[in-house]
């Protein structure tokens, strides 16, 4: 490994001592007056590419990130031809996770990090317990760990992790921030890399390290596209790594999302502003503070008959966001497994879903013995045999390329539930278009007046399930989520 030491000050007159000399083929410095130093070549910045070299070895500290962009942006050195003097001297490696801790701890600080997932527990490196961590930090944290399964974590560290995880499927919430450092390190560098792409689901922010070299596989501070998982708004060179902060939200900023949620009666909405409120029904009608199915391009006097179908009709004619969702005033789509409020689907989380999937829905429900007995037993009798006789030949007659579709799912057992989705606006309308070409007709001719409350909402019902009629025969890739069912 031939290597051109750049700085000969007070850190590389500290630790010349660590490293292998022979490996040295010159030295350069800003402020230099001679033409050698320990018996090499003292070269000036501006001929260094003159040599033929495999690494520049930066020896500073307090200047390394000014001397890093000196050499590329200045002198046309390659980045992967650069690399720090933790990287070459002994027990550089265990200083540079150091140095790499106590600057992630200043930087949470700076940021008023509430919530950390540390991957690959890289701050069990400093701390057995949380108490010295918040003391430094000034404020309380609670912090996760996501580490691989065949990595060891001792049980001590129960004292600083709330909750462990080894697999970041069952990672339940949502971050301020998630720390990637350690995990790019040497042989994790692949798998770190792969989990860097999708961990962007879980936080607001990503704080990454890129180490200069690992292991001979030389620098990779440039080999990761970054750009594609986030705004960069934080990027420094520092003596360990590069140092990044990955802001995910701005990632569809320009994309407008709205979330419909559909009540019939007064509720608290979540305090998001991707969420609006629509009323439906009876109390649509009440409140004029409110938005409901029946202002605008409506058919809100269909309510009774057909549930939520109304408020869908409303968001079809009405809505102007480019990606629109449905769920209900009890019912959310959730990024966790938990009963807590808090995992209610938010953004960013959302809004990296939706650059890799078309659609969002909940996960499947099964219905036993069958989609068709199932709908059949929970209604009157009656009212279901007049209900199938007008949607079977409805089908038939105005969408008959659907029939096979619609055998499979009343013949087969899983629906996605409760008419919730996430989409494109123009995804929606394409359904909407498909709906209410029979729907309201089917309506019209059931006369739901004999039957019981529950029972006359069957057209709604069929209307849930023909959701999946369509979605069948639809090229879309889907993301499905658990729901949230609140008291």
């Amino acid at each position: 490994m031939k290597l051109i030491v750049f700085g000969i000050g007070n850190v590389y007159k500290i630790y010349h001592e660590k490293i292998i000399k022979k490996n040295i083929i010159a030295y350069s410095d800003n402020y230099i007056n001679v033409d050698t130093f320990e018996q090499k070549p003292l070269i000036v910045p501006a001929k260094i590419k003159e040599w033929d070299f495999d690494y520049i070895v930066i020896f500073t500290t307090n200047y390394f990130g000014q001397i890093y962009k000196q050499l590329v942006n200045e002198l046309g050195i390659q980045e992967q031809k650069i690399i720090s003097f933790l990287d070459v001297i002994d027990n550089g490696k265990q200083m540079s996770l150091q140095k790499c801790g106590e600057y992630a701890i200043r930087i949470i600080e700076k940021m008023k990090w509430l919530r950390v997932l540390d991957t690959s527990a890289f701050l069990s490196g400093l701390y057995y317990t949380r108490e010295p961590l918040n003391k430094t930090l000034g404020h309380n944290i609670r912090i996760d760990s996501l580490i691989c399964r065949e990595s060891k974590l001792y049980t001590i560290y129960n004292n600083l992790y709330s909750k462990i995880y080894n697999n970041q499927e069952d990672i339940l919430s949502v971050y301020d921030v998630i720390l990637i450092i350690n995990m790019l390190k040497e042989s994790k560098l692949e798998y770190g890399i792969k989990e860097l792409k999708t961990l962007i689901l879980k936080s607001r922010y990503i704080y990454v390290v890129l180490p200069y070299y690992s292991d001979g596989m030389g620098s990779f501070t440039n080999s990761i596209d970054l750009q594609s998982m986030g705004e960069i708004i934080y990027s420094e060179y520092e003596e360990f790594g590069k140092c990044l902060i990955i802001d995910t939200e701005y990632r569809l900023l320009n994309v407008k999302v709205k979330i419909y949620t559909v009540g019939h009666k007064a509720f608290e909405a979540p305090d998001y502003s991707l969420y609006k409120s629509i009323y439906v029904g009876e109390y649509g009608r009440k409140f004029e503070f409110a938005q409901s199915d029946s202002r605008g391009r409506n058919i809100a006097e269909y309510n009774e008959a057909i549930n939520e179908i109304t408020a869908l009709y409303w968001i079809w004619k009405n809505a102007e966001e480019d990606y629109v969702g449905l769920c209900h005033y009890r019912r959310y789509f959730c990024q966790g497994r938990t009963s807590d409020t808090e995992e209610i689907l938010q953004e960013p989380f959302i809004n990296a879903i939706l650059e890799e999937y078309d659609i969002i829905l909940p996960q499947v429900n099964v219905l036993l013995p069958n989609t068709k007995e199932q709908l059949e037993k929970s209604v009157d009798v009656k009212v279901f045999g007049e209900g199938w006789k007008i949607i079977t030949q409805l089908i038939k007659e105005r969408q008959p390329e659907y029939w096979d579709a619609f055998e499979y799912i009343f013949n087969g057992i899983k629906i996605y539930p409760c008419n919730m989705f996430i989409s494109k606006k123009k995804t929606i309308d394409r359904y909407c278009e498909w709906l209410f070409s029979f729907i309201l007709d089917a309506a019209d001719a059931m006369d739901i007046s004999r039957y019981d409350e529950y029972s006359r909402r069957i057209i709604g019902f069929f209307s849930e399930r023909l959701f999946n009629v369509w979605l069948v025969k639809q090229e879309l890739i889907i993301k499905e989520l658990p729901i949230l069912l609140l008291d």
